[in-house]
């Protein structure tokens, strides 16, 4: 059993535009490198359109984003898969629970 507590766990510079996450868990074996994190963006932030070698799990917290087009606010939950290529963007700001099997491959830079 892992426990994370909150108190230890800090907000890092996202990878893409204005973006922050916390990494909650990662597991580190030779079968999988499955992680799951909080991630935060600020008004304007993206993804650009990227893919998922392996299962991606969403679920908004706080805020709204688009994926592609779609709207979900705070209680939606998305799951995407290998060929499932999407982009994710925030006019207002967003917090989400992202798991993901696999690192993302992003396909179109920004």
């Amino acid at each position: 059993m892992t426990i994370i507590k909150d108190v230890n766990n800090v907000w890092k510079k996202g990878f893409f535009h204005n973006s922050q996450f916390k990494m909650l868990w990662r597991e580190d074996g030779n079968q999988s490198s499955t992680e799951a994190f909080i991630v935060k963006f600020e008004p304007g932030g993206f993804i650009p359109k990227h893919d998922h070698p392996g299962r991606e799990y969403a679920y908004v917290l706080d805020g709204e984003m688009k994926v592609d087009g779609e709207t979900l606010k705070k209680g939606d939950f998305l799951t995407a898969g290998e060929g499932e290529i999407h982009d994710v963007s925030t006019d207002t700001g967003v917090t989400f629970l992202i798991i993901i099997e696999k690192p993302i491959h992003v396909v179109e830079e920004f």
